[in-house]
This record gives C-alpha cells, sequence and structure tokens, in this order.
C-alpha cells in the first residue's frame, strides 16, 4: 500500500517539474521524467525491493482461493543449485532477501564465473612465465638471486615504512606553514583593534570614557554642520567635481533603496502566490505560475548564497589558530605512532607474541637502570659498598694495591641520587600498579631463607609498603584515562578537521571579502576528498561502514529502505539542522565578530 502512495506522491513532484518545463520552455525526451514514467517506476522498484517471501504467501493465498485440488496436496519448489526440494510452506532464511537481490545475485554468479574463469587464464599463464624467469635466475646464478631478493625485500619495507611519514611530515608542513599565517593575520587584526581601543578610549576610566564620549558627540556635530556648510558653499562656488560626488552618492542611495523594496516586494508577491496555488492552483494563470517559479529560483539562490556566507568562519578567529594547533599535535601523535611501530613489534611482551603497547616502550626507553644492577657495580654486591667507600681512603693508606678501584656511580651519595631518580621516573612511567611489580610482590620463604641473617636484613622498596601501592594504583587509572581521553580527543580533531577546513574561508587578495575556497582546492586537493582518503580515522569509520552493510544485507533491502526513510533520514537531518543551528552558527558569527 505504501509504494502506492510513494508512488503517487513522485508523480505530483514530476507534475510540478513538467509544469515548470513547459512554463520555461524546456522540452523533455526521457520517459522516465514523465509523470506515469516516474508512477510505474516507482512501484515496480518498491515491488522489487519485496521480500521473495512476500511473493510466496500471496501465491499460497491465490492457491487456497482458486486452486479446488484434493487435501493434502503440497507444492513442491524445486531448488537445483543448493537443496534439492523444499516445501512452499517452509520458509528458509532465503527469503529475506528481496526479488531483485535474487536476481542480481544469479546473474552475478554466473558473471563471476566467467570473470573468474577469464582471470584464471590470463593469470595462470603470466603465473608461469614469471616462475619460469624467476627459477632461471635463482638457478644460473643462486648467489646475486640472493641479493637482488634480499635488496628488494628491504626496498619494499622501507617504501612501506617511510611513504606514510613523508605524507604525515608534508601535512605536518602544510598545517604549520598554514597556522603561522592564520597567526600572523590575527595578531595584525589585534595591533589595529588596539589602536582602535586607544582611539576611543575603552580602557580609561569611567569619568574619563563619558567625557570622551561627550567630546566625540561634539566633534560629530560640529562636524556635521562644518560639512554642511561647505556643502553649501561649494555650491556656491559651483565646483563640478563636488557636485558630481554628491550626484553619485545620492544616486547610489536611491538604488539601494530601490533594491531593497524590490527584494521585499518579490518576498511578499511569492507568498501570496503561494498561498493562492494551495487554495486552488487550477484558477492560477500562466504568468502567475511562470513568476511563482521564478521567484522561487532567484530567492532560493540568495538565500543558499546567503547561508555558505554565514557557514563560513574567518581564518584569523581564536577558534580556528586553536584547531590548528590541535590538528598539530594529532599528526605529531600520529608520526611518533608510524615511526615506533616497527619498533614496537620488534619488541614482544615476554612468552607472548603480542606486541608492546606505547606506554610500554616509553617506560622500557626513559626508565634508567638501577646503579646497583649495572655490571660493574654487581661484583660490589658480595659487600656493602657504602663500607668499602668509608674505608677507601684507609686502605689507601694502608697501601694495599690489590683492591680494585670503585666506580663514582657506585659509590654514595650518587648511588642513592640515582636510585630516587630511577624510582620517580618508574612510577611516573610504567603503566602497570606497583602490586604486579617483581621487586613488590611476596615471595615465599624456605626454612633456610627464615634462619639466615641476610633473608632478615632484605627489605622491599618503600613504595611497595604502607598506602603507596593504593596511591599509586589512583594514580595509574586516572593516568590511564587521561591519555585514552587525549587518544579519543585527538581521532577526533583529525576526524573533524575535514569538515572545519571546509567551513573556513579565505580572505580576497583584493578586496578583502571572506571567500570560499577554490572548488579544487575546497573539494578535492587538499579539501574534502583527498582528507577523508588520507585521514587514519577514516578507516575507522569505513570499518563501521563495512558492519552496517553487512547488517543492512541480513534484515534484506526492503526494511533497510523503510528504516532509511522512516528513522534514519530524520534522525540525520535533525541532528545536522541542530548541529548547524544551535553551535556552528552562533560559534561562527560570535568569533568572527
Amino acid at each position: 500500500v505504501n509504494a502506492f502512495f510513494t508512488a503517487h506522491d513522485r508523480r505530483r513532484r514530476v507534475l510540478i517539474e513538467e509544469e515548470r518545463r513547459l512554463l520555461f520552455g524546456v522540452g523533455n525526451k526521457k520517459w522516465r521524467k514523465t509523470p506515469w514514467g516516474a508512477y510505474y517506476s516507482s512501484i515496480v522498484l518498491q515491488f522489487l525491493l519485496l521480500p521473495i517471501g512476500f511473493y510466496f504467501t500471496v501465491f499460497c493465498f491465490a492457491k487456497q482461493l482458486f486452486y479446488n485440488g484434493e487435501r493434502g496436496e503440497k507444492l513442491v519448489l524445486a531448488i537445483t543449485d543448493q537443496v534439492g526440494s523444499v516445501e512452499l510452506n517452509q520458509f528458509s532464511i532465503e527469503t529475506d532477501i528481496s526479488l531483485i537481490g535474487a536476481i542480481m545475485r544469479n546473474f552475478s554468479h554466473s558473471m563471476a564465473r566467467a570473470a573468474n574463469a577469464h582471470i584464471g587464464s590470463i593469470t595462470k599463464n603470466a603465473k608461469s612465465r614469471a616462475v619460469k624467469k624467476v627459477l632461471g635466475k635463482a638457478v644460473r646464478n643462486p648467489y646475486r638471486f640472493r641479493k637482488e631478493l634480499r635488496s628488494f625485500l628491504t626496498l619494499v619495507r622501507r617504501i612501506r615504512y617511510l611513504v606514510p611519514l613523508i605524507g604525515a611530515g608534508n601535512k605536518l608542513l602544510g598545517n604549520c606553514l598554514e597556522t603561522l599565517k592564520r597567526w600572523k593575520l590575527r595578531a595584525h587584526a589585534r595591533r589595529v583593534r588596539r589602536a582602535h581601543q586607544l582611539v576611543w578610549g575603552k580602557k580609561k576610566k569611567t569619568k574619563v570614557t563619558k567625557t570622551s564620549a561627550a567630546i566625540v558627540i561634539q566633534t560629530a556635530f560640529r562636524a556635521y554642520w562644518a560639512r554642511k556648510v561647505k556643502r553649501c558653499t561649494m555650491l556656491l562656488k559651483g565646483c563640478r567635481e563636488s557636485l558630481a560626488v554628491q550626484k553619485a552618492q545620492r544616486r547610489f542611495r536611491e538604488i539601494l533603496k530601490i533594491a531593497r523594496k524590490r527584494v521585499a516586494a518579490k518576498h511578499r508577491r511569492l507568498e501570496r502566490l503561494e498561498r493562492m496555488r494551495k487554495k486552488n492552483s487550477e484558477r492560477m494563470s500562466e504568468d502567475d505560475k511562470r513568476s511563482m517559479y521564478q521567484l522561487q529560483d532567484e530567492l532560493g539562490k540568495e538565500a543558499k548564497e546567503l547561508l555558505n556566507r554565514k557557514l563560513l568562519l574567518r581564518p584569523n578567529t581564536k577558534f580556528a589558530i586553536y584547531w590548528k594547533v590541535f590538528f598539530i599535535v594529532a599528526i605529531l601523535w600520529e608520526i611518533t605512532q608510524k615511526a615506533v611501530e616497527p619498533l614496537l613489534h620488534s619488541y614482544k611482551k615476554k612468552k607472548s607474541d603480542v606486541p608492546m603497547t606505547m606506554e610500554e616502550f616509553v617506560a622500557k626507553t626513559f626508565v634508567p637502570t638501577l646503579a646497583s644492577d649495572l655490571p660493574t657495580c654487581r661484583e660490589m654486591k658480595k659487600g656493602d659498598v657504602r663500607s668499602q667507600s668509608k674505608s677507601k681512603s684507609c686502605s689507601s693508606e694502608a697501601g694495599e694495591t690489590n683492591h680494585k678501584m670503585i666506580p663514582w656511580y657506585c659509590l654514595e651519595p650518587f648511588a642513592g641520587w640515582q636510585e630516587g631518580y630511577r624510582d620517580f621516573v618508574a612510577l611516573a612511567l610504567i603503566p602497570a600498579p606497583v602490586s604486579v611489580w617483581p621487586e613488590c610482590r611476596e615471595r615465599k620463604k624456605g626454612k633456610i631463607d627464615r634462619t639466615s641473617k641476610r633473608s632478615r636484613g632484605e627489605s622491599r622498596p618503600w613504595y611497595c609498603l604502607g598506602p603507596h601501592p593504593a596511591r599509586h594504583a589512583i594514580y595509574r587509572w586516572m593516568a590511564n584515562l587521561m591519555l585514552q581521553n587525549f587518544c579519543y580527543f585527538l581521532g577526533t580533531v583529525m576526524f573533524l578537521d575535514v569538515f572545519v577546513t571546509f567551513f573556513t574561508g579565505r580572505f580576497d587578495p583584493k578586496t578583502g571579502e571572506l571567500i570560499p575556497a577554490h572548488w579544487f582546492m575546497r573539494w578535492i586537493a587538499p579539501g574534502l576528498v583527498l582528507q577523508l582518503i588520507l585521514n587514519p580515522n577514516v578507516a575507522d569509520v569505513s570499518d563501521i561502514v563495512y558492519r552496517s552493510l553487512q547488517k543492512m544485507v541480513e534484515i534484506g533491502p526492503y526494511r533497510t529502505y523503510r528504516y532509511f526513510v522512516a528513522v534514519i533520514f530524520p534522525f540525520a537531518y535533525g541532528t545536522v539542522y541542530l548541529f548547524l543551528e544551535c553551535l556552528w552558527l552562533p560559534m561562527v558569527q560570535y568569533e568572527n565578530t
């Protein structure tokens, strides 16, 4: 039923377009754009979107209504490709597929077989020739072939590593130059504004400001009468230049006033014609219809241009500069991830093939090793380093030449300072809480350890005792939360930068007017299309789109179409409308003024 209502609405819109074309003398040779062509094509499309189960149900109902056979008979549908034969009343999941989907699937199977056979023959011949050539080289000179293969694989790895870095670096350079340009424009605007404030005295006290305002009003009043007296004097003298300037000014003001009246009259006439058409369109004459369509096109074009101008953001605003700064930080983070990715895969976790995370790599790189764990200081573990450092002077005086010299970084107070610095860096950077660190785990003591003096003197580090593990766990939770939200924020900035850049205008070098960028630079390169291709967050969006398409295939195209018409399109339109009206337009108006 809805198919007929949709087709009727489509036919009504095509009738309006046909009437407009006839009024303006534009012909139409395509049958799809005729009223009845649009009507029947819409019905056919709606029926093609219906699932196969609908036609099975209709056929069963018609059979029971018009077929007078014996009871117990069953109509069997033969499916030769997969199942064999299934009863018509038992619907499988395949009945959810629309009719056009089933037709396209059958055609695609046959076309895929032919294409696979053709491509298979071509690839088979190419593979045989390539294999013969490669094997010939390998047999004739194996050492040279091995060397060339290694150099080729090294070149491929370097290209795969350097090309994304070069692209990200080029993007970083372009955004840095753009940010510098915007900062210079904003600095110039700030200087002009400061000079304007100094002239008008906005930074003065209240009494001084009132006095300055009174002086400005008196000056303007006297200047008005001075200009009037000068104009009268010039009229008495009969100066041709002043008379021409006054005449041009008067004429320009009259033209502007007439143009404003004309636009207001057009709006009133369009409203009147639309009300007349809603009441009874048959009584409207051809001239009224033609003028209504002309006014709709003209005023609609002006309204669209005005909206496009309102959506443009000035490039020297505070928001535009800060946004570019955040985007540069996001690019630096992207370059860091791409540069460190091979190292993360080279450093595997213990007893697993999982690569290191960025936090673990930073901790491994920047956390220093304890001085007591260094090879030069490890030999001194058997004795007390501090006691050796105290007895150093005595031993030297006694003439013990066989005593080994101790490095300065193994002695106090340098070892204590290095240990404190290492603890601070480790507690700040290591992502795991101290409760799981090896030095903080409680060791099981045997009988010998319980009685030995060495085990009694051993103690865990200070951050493993008391309330420090709980405090460090809270710190790590907050740090991980901030880092995760920071990564989400950078991803959002990189994704939304495509649209912010699209709606950021530029100044005309001749007139200084805010205009959009050239259509190629705005839409293609480095505009919307190129940014969507190169943006790393688009991969996540494409994954979501791919999963959505799979879900659409599962639920069927007809239900998908209904969901889009009833839910998704209104929700998307409302979201965009609220975003533009409640967020973007007020923000642009505030920043531009």
